[in-house]
This record gives structure tokens, sequence and C-alpha cells, in this order.
């Protein structure tokens, strides 16, 4: 019997086609998903680098910038905490780190469709996204590390930018001001040269550069440059301050204005309190005069005595003098101890008076005192330097005089 031969497809031919095809679709579906995760993670770099630009160049809005430090209770304090460790970032002070969300880098550093949180340390330049992006299994915070990011290229140590804090304690007729944390970039500086000097009153070393600070100050000869050794010094005369810290051919300059005046002393069953009239304070901490006469005395010292409070102030000159537009210009000079001269070491020529009160005339001889307590219970206006006099000239004032 004739078997014709038919040609088809068998079983094995299929198999053989069918597995092909799960091949190719597994390594299509395979490059799909891996293109998707590179283009995701260019885009975060993308992203992370267009910040560092804007740090780096100084291209952002530096008013804007937060002032808080970030709570270490918080998600995002942990989050750069670990990162800082893992990556082994410069920025190891987490307090150095300022956070923004999305719409705050948009107003400070004009970015758009930036969804990610950020955390900056302007010191070292390093840029943390707190939500990261995860690529090959791993988190990653930053884009240093990732395949296709850019190293973090460090400025040369003479381009960081020196740093320093300033604390001032007053206590009557001398004040000690002791210079720490002083830093280039995120590094801290142990052994540096520290000067100060006096400067012209009439010197004003706001909105200039570095440059022209040191310049300004250099020209000033009201005084010469005091090199100190330590971080601290003692002055013994009000004035405008200017402390230099040379480090590594770089300074940086900060101006302190000092006001000293005569220390209250109690008396009369009087104990200390603030403001309100009943916590207890440290003068030397929560007082400070100023030369200025809307808020000279506003942080005056403040005594109760049983249910009155009194302000003291202490021995002071004073002159009135008019603008162009006729208003009363009122200045202040404070006076050492119960003399006429000034704490700044100046002349009082007749232009200057000295209230009364704080002299009287007892067995016909004139007796000065280094300042008074003024009854201040029912005084509700703004306690600068006119009203002030004005109180103190009241024959109904009640003060009490201090030797």
């Amino acid at each position: 019997m004739y078997i014709r031969n038919n040609k088809g497809i068998t079983l094995i031919s299929l198999i053989i086609t069918l597995v092909i095809i799960l091949i190719l679709v597994s390594v299509g579906t395979y490059n799909t998903l891996d293109s998707y995760k590179n283009a995701k993670k260019d885009e975060f770099i993308y992203k992370m680098q267009l910040i560092q630009a804007k740090v780096d160049s100084n291209d952002y809005d530096k008013d804007m910038l937060p002032e808080d430090t970030i709570d270490s209770s918080s998600n995002e304090y942990i989050v750069i905490k670990n990162v800082i460790s893992e990556e082994k970032l410069e920025g190891i002070n987490v307090n150095e780190w300022k956070y923004f969300s999305n719409e705050m880098l948009q107003s400070v550093f004009g970015l758009e469709n930036l969804e990610d949180d950020i955390a900056i340390n302007f010191s070292t330049r390093e840029i943390i996204s707190i939500q990261g992006i995860e690529y090959n299994e791993k988190i990653y915070h930053t884009q240093y590390q990732l395949p296709g990011g850019q190293q973090l290229k460090y400025k040369n140590v003479n381009n960081k930018t020196l740093s320093f804090n300033i604390e001032t304690k007053i206590d009557g007729l001398n004040a000690n001001i002791t210079i720490s944390n002083i830093k280039l970039g995120a590094e801290e500086i142990k052994v540096c040269k520290i000067k100060y000097k006096l400067l012209n009153n009439t010197i004003n070393l706001e909105n200039i550069n570095e440059d022209e600070k040191l310049q300004t100050c250099n020209n000033d000869n009201a005084d010469t440059w005091h090199e100190i050794d330590g971080k601290s010094f003692s002055i013994v005369q009000t004035g405008k301050y200017v402390i230099l810290v040379e480090y590594d051919n770089k300074n940086c300059l900060k101006q302190e204005e000092i006001v000293l005046t005569n220390t209250p002393k109690l008396k009369n069953i009087m104990s200390k309190c603030d403001k309100d009239g009943t916590a207890i304070v440290e003068w030397d901490s929560s007082y400070k005069y100023t030369l200025n006469s809307n808020d000279a005395f506003s942080n005056a010292p403040l005594v109760n005595k049983g249910t009155q409070i009194y302000m003291w102030v202490p021995r002071f000159a004073y002159k009135i003098e008019t603008d162009k537009d006729d208003n009363e210009i009122y200045s202040i000079k404070y006076l050492k101890g119960n003399s006429n001269i000034p704490t700044d070491n100046t002349i009082i020529d007749n232009k200057w008076n000295i209230p009364e009160q704080f002299s009287i005339i007892k067995n016909e001889e004139e007796i000065k005192y280094t300042g008074i307590w003024i009854n201040i219970t029912e005084y509700t206006e703004i306690l600068n330097l006119q009203n002030v006099i004005e109180l103190m000239k009241n024959e109904h004032a009640d003060i009490i005089r201090v030797k």
C-alpha cells in the first residue's frame, strides 16, 4: 500500500519555536526594564547635578536659606546621618546641613519639577536626596557613587571659607571676648593668628567684601592691631571693635560693638527679676546696653522691691541735636564710676548734659552717684533714651541713688 509523505510542523519544531519566542520576549522585557532603570538613574543624576551646579557657583537666593538646624528626631536627620556614615561624606556634623523641600528648591534655586527633598552642606558643597533612588537593589542618596555620577571635586583648601564665632561677656566696665569654632570649610582649626583693633565709630563694614573690610580697618588710625595669645582677650573701653582671624593666607573679620556701663547694685531689699517682674535672672547675660537712643535701655536690668519694679539706669551724658527736618536727635555716652569721663574715653563738651538726678547737694557738698534705680511699675511706653530722660525729670519719680 502506498503512503504519501506529509510535510508539516512536528511537535518538536513547535516546542523549539515557542522556546525561542519566550527567550526573545524575556530578553526584550529585561532590556526594557533595564533601560527604564537606567533612565531613572540618569534623571536622578541630572537633577542632583543641577543643584550641585547652583551650589558650586553660588547662584541662589542666599537670603532665603533656612536658619534652623534639622530636628534630631526627624526622618531627614536620620537619613543624613546614615548617608554621611555609609558614603563617608565630608559634612560629618549634621547641624551644618540645611533641609530643602522641593518647593524651597524652586524658590531658593529657581529649579522646577524636582520632586526630591534635599539636604545641602554649604561648607563642603555635598548634596543628599532624602528619598534617594533604588538602583541594582541598593538605595543611593547621592549621585557621587552611581554609574555615570560625578565625584565631588573638593576645592583647594585655599578656596574654602574661614569662619569663627564670638562670645562676649560684659561685667560692668570690663568685657571679655572669646573666639571659638574656628573652621576652614568643615575643617576645625586649632592654631591660627587672632588680632583685634578698636575702630573709629564712623566706620561701617556692612555690605563690603572681606578684602575691602580688611583694607578699611588697616587704613583706620584710631588704633593699632593687637595680636593675642590664646583665644580670648579683655577690653575696658566702649567702642566698635573688629576681630581678625588669619590662617593659611586666608582671613575672616568680624565686627563687635561693646558698650560698657556701671554695674547695678542692689539696695533696700531689692531682688533680681525678669521683665515680667517674676523670674530670677543673671544680669551678666541678660543686659546689654546700646548707644542707639531708640533701644539704649531695652535690656536694662530690673529688680523687685515689694510689688514695685525698678530699672537700673547707669550714669550717662546726653545731647540733643536737630536734623535738617528739625527732628530731635538724641545721643548718649555712659560714664565711668561717678566721674564725668565717658566709657569710650572721649571728651564731652558743653553740648553734653549729665542728668542732675545722678547728683545731690548734701551739707553744701555735691555727691555724685554711679547710677539710679527708677520705678517703672506703671510705665507702659517704650523705654528709649528720650523717655527715660523725661521719666527721670518727673518730680514725682521714685528714684533710688547708688554710689
